[in-house]
């Protein structure tokens, strides 16, 4: 890992937001469950987001600790996708970035099944199943059918905006993403939300891939408005691209 994986700090507190996204890593999958508490309704009508794009509330610009982290490109890019990021922590962070953008932006289960290809680890038989199983999910969630095209003016983008590591090591790291999910459908209009969504990295065939999550961990003691006092406090970590 050339040795420079931060040390990932604990979070001190615990924080509850009025609407979460709780990005749960099941043997079902990776899939995105949209859940709320008292009014989830979206402070505004907010377009799609992507990373670092201004469209939502951006992080701070500089940690207490230092600068934020530079994100870096993909030695290529696949069928749409950025892949081949270098070992390292920025590498490890930009794939965890990458391939949350990715799969979180997508209401399509083929598209899933392809992501899955690209960035599962070999061992992982069953990723573009399991994927695009939280794909549809996510379509449940929000009162879509399974399958087939959704309505138009639907769709579903998740900007990350910060992140913290988990176990870093030689050859495996859970990168956490802290991310805006924007959802559009028809009928409730545009609901901004923000959720942790866990990335689970191995390094496997001279890149970083997910795994199979083992277990269950719930990360929603980390969730907090990027940027915030409760953010630094809760270990958040700011990146750039």
């Amino acid at each position: 890992m050339s040795g420079d994986f931060l040390a990932a700090p604990r979070a001190s507190a615990r924080w509850r937001l009025s609407a979460v996204v709780l990005a749960v890593v099941v043997g079902a999958g990776l899939a995105l469950w949209v859940t709320g508490r008292g009014d989830d309704r979206a402070p505004a009508a907010l377009p799609s987001v992507a990373p670092n794009s201004g469209t939502a509330p951006p992080p701070s610009a500089v940690r207490p600790t230092g600068e934020p982290l530079r994100l870096v490109r993909g030695g290529r890019v696949v069928d749409g996708l950025h892949v081949g990021f270098p070992r390292s922590t920025a590498g490890a962070v930009s794939a965890a970035v990458e391939f949350w953008t990715q799969l979180g932006s997508t209401l399509d289960p083929d598209r899933a099944r392809s992501i899955a290809r690209r960035i599962a680890v070999r061992s992982w038989k069953t990723a573009g199943e399991e994927l695009a199983a939280g794909t549809v999910s996510t379509r449940r969630q929000l009162a879509l059918p399974a399958a087939g095209d959704v309505p138009p003016g639907t769709s579903v983008s998740l900007g990350p905006v910060a992140y913290q590591l988990r176990d870093p090591g030689e050859d495996r790291v859970t990168v956490l993403v802290l991310a805006y999910l924007i959802t559009t459908t028809p009928t409730v209009g545009t609901q901004s939300r923000i959720g942790v969504f866990p990335a689970p990295l191995r390094w496997d065939d001279g890149d970083w891939r997910i795994e199979r999550a083992q277990g269950r961990s719930d990360y929603r003691g980390l969730q907090a408005q990027p940027g915030s006092p409760e953010a630094v406090a809760a270990g958040w970590l700011d990146f750039v691209s």
